[in-house]
Order: C-alpha cells, then structure tokens, then sequence
C-alpha cells in the first residue's frame, strides 16, 4: 500500500524529532529527508506545530497499540502476572538500541506551556497509557490500594527516566516491579 505524502511527512518528522528533538529540527531538514515539496508540507499543516501535534498523536497510537499486545502476550502466552508483564515489557523497551526515554515527557520539556498543542498531545497520551493501566490494575487481586493505576503511572515513568538517565536498562524495570510489589502489597 502506497504511503501519502502527509504519512510520509509525519513519519520522516517522527524520526526526526526523536533523533534531534522538535526546536532542533527544521521544517527543511524534514522536507529533504521525506522528498515532500513545501507546498505539500503546508497544503497538509498550516504550522510546524501541527505537523508535531500530528506526529505525537501517531507516536501515541503506536505506542499504546504495542503496549497493550505486549501485555497481553506476556500475561495470556507466557502466564507473566500483571505486573510483571508491565514492568518486563518495559524492561524490554529500556534494552532496545537507541532507547532514549519517553518521547512525551521530551515534547513536554520542549513545550512546557499546557495550552501548547505539543503539550496537551503528550498530556492525551498519559491519559491513555493510565486507561491501559487501569486495565491491567483490574487483574491485579487483593491489592489494597483505590487506584493502583496511579502508583503503576508513576512507577513507570520514574523508571523509564531513570534508565533514560542512567543506562540502567531493565535493572530500572525490575527495581520499580520490586516497589510496586511492595507498594500494592504491603
């Protein structure tokens, strides 16, 4: 299936932003790399805003579709619990080639005002990603705690920043699986 010019855009500005950042990267770096013409560039986006805002909203849905298989295969195929599945998916992401922490919290810091575009789409992401967690959080039995999902929103994105940060790579994973263990199962 042939890709449009505007998937094309948004997905040569994906890679782009993630190697480089937004500010970084230029409207005529992604032009060159895509092969789009300008005119194309703006007959689909009338800002390099909503060019990004369009190119997180693709991240996100790509982010929680991967996300959601990943737990589902580990807690339906491997038998993982879930929050092992969690933090394991996780793990797995951390030891990737290239991982580079959580491109929202990165759109956040570049685009700190919330009225921004770039920042109500990475706020709209952590929604849906604390909608996937409250779904895994229903099958986790006898936790005492009223909203678990909470404790597992930060837990995850603690951990994600620290292996961004440090290298640490999975051990991060297994560190947060440990406190969310001891934290919903006092």
């Amino acid at each position: 299936m042939a890709v449009s010019k505007r998937e094309q855009l948004v997905e040569t500005a994906l890679k782009l932003f993630c190697q480089g950042g937004f500010h970084a990267t230029g409207i005529d770096r992604i032009l060159a790399e895509s092969g789009v013409a300008k005119m194309t560039l703006y007959n689909n986006f009338t800002s390099k805003d909503e060019l990004i805002e369009a190119v997180l909203r693709l991240k996100s849905r790509t982010v929680i579709a991967w996300l959601e298989g990943e737990l589902a295969r580990r807690q339906e195929r491997e038998g993982a619990d879930p929050l092992e599945a969690l933090f394991g998916t996780y793990g797995a992401w951390f030891e990737e080639e290239g991982f580079r922490g959580c491109f929202f919290a990165r759109a956040t810091l570049e685009f700190p005002d919330p009225s921004h575009p770039a920042h109500k789409a990475a706020a709209s992401h952590t929604r849906k990603l604390f909608s996937v967690l409250e779904g895994l959080a229903e099958n986790l039995e006898d936790c005492p705690l009223p909203c678990p999902a909470e404790h597992l929103l930060l837990l995850t994105e603690g951990a994600t920043a620290v292996a961004a940060k440090t290298g640490a790579g999975k051990a991060s994973a297994e560190r947060a699986l440990e406190a969310a263990k001891a934290l919903l199962y006092p």
